[in-house]
């Protein structure tokens, strides 16, 4: 997931940059959220992907935090584009709202791993969380994919709805597909 992230990433840095427009990363890992340098003009897309290629994912990231950062730290309004699982419990729909209160067109970029959008579980396990390292002990049967299966459904149409609400942009994506 991470490495489409980047990729995803990469590519409106390009478009971006091409347009003349600048380019500003907001990374965060775990706790820690860092603004990388602005960046402007075509020329500086080798520092843009630099920067890029050096992110690791790693810890819990709370979503809310990271775009409440980027808000504080904006200059101006511009395109705000968020590029996550959306699996975490902060605030995010709350954080988003201010975004587009502020003047920032938004783009949400829901990105998961085929075993995100359908999990193959059957009897006991334990199963390690990748960014937090926690291990939770569960059995796998019908009704627990069932249940996942309809909160995964229920987080999309949230961020689905808050899009069509506002004006941003909804887009779901996995990180197995290919670019057409």
């Amino acid at each position: 997931r991470s490495q489409m992230a980047t990729r995803v990433a990469a590519g409106v840095a390009y478009l971006s940059l091409s347009l003349g427009h600048r380019v500003e990363v907001v990374a965060a890992a775990g706790a820690v959220v860092r603004a990388l340098p602005i960046h402007r003009g075509r020329p500086s897309l080798g520092a843009v992907l630099h920067e890029l290629s050096a992110i690791a994912a790693s810890g819990a990231v709370r979503t809310s935090d990271a775009i409440s950062h980027t808000l504080a730290a904006s200059e101006r309004a511009g395109v705000l584009m968020v590029l996550s699982d959306f699996f975490d419990d902060g605030p995010v729909i709350d954080a988003l709202r201010r975004a587009r209160h502020a003047g920032h067109d938004v783009t949400l970029v829901h990105l998961l791993s085929p075993e995100e959008v359908n999990p193959r579980l059957e009897g006991d396990l334990a199963i390690v969380d990748s960014e937090t390292g926690e291990t939770v002990e569960v059995s796998g049967d019908e009704a627990l994919l069932d249940a996942y299966a309809k909160r995964l459904s229920a987080l999309c149409e949230h961020l689905a709805s808050f899009a069509r609400r506002t004006g941003a942009l909804y887009v779901r994506a996995t990180s197995d597909e290919r670019p057409a």
